[in-house]
C-alpha cells in the first residue's frame, strides 16, 4: 500500500523533529536514518491500521519510537530508562 499524498505531505513536514526524536534516542547519525526509514516503510505497509485515535504524528513517532528501543535492545547498547538515570543523577 503507499501513502497518500496528504500522509507523504504531512510525514515530509514533521521529518525533521522525528529525525531529531530518533536521534536523542539512539545518539548516532547513520543509526537515526536508518531507523526514519524504517519506520516511513512500516507507516507505508500499515497505513490502513491508523485509526485516528491520536493525531498521525503521534502515531508516526510512536512507530519511531518502539524501533529505537528494539534497535538499542538488539544492540544492548544501554537501557530504557539511561537518560532518566542521568537526568535524575545530573539534578541530584
Amino acid at each position: 500500500m503507499q501513502l497518500s499524498k496528504e500522509y507523504q505531505n504531512n510525514y515530509l513536514s514533521f521529518q525533521d523533529e522525528l529525525k531529531s526524536f530518533v536521534y536523542r534516542l539512539v545518539t548516532n547519525k547513520q543509526d537515526t536514518e536508518d531507523i526514519v526509514q524504517e519506520t516511513y516503510i512500516k507507516v507505508t505497509k500499515n497505513i490502513e491500521r491508523f485509526r485516528g485515535d491520536s493525531t498521525f504524528k503521534t502515531w508516526v513517532f510512536a512507530i519511531a519510537a518502539n524501533h529505537a528501543k528494539n534497535f538499542l535492545k538488539d544492540k544492548k547498547r544501554w537501557h530504557e530508562d539511561y537518560q532518566d538515570n542521568c537526568r535524575t543523577a545530573t539534578y541530584a
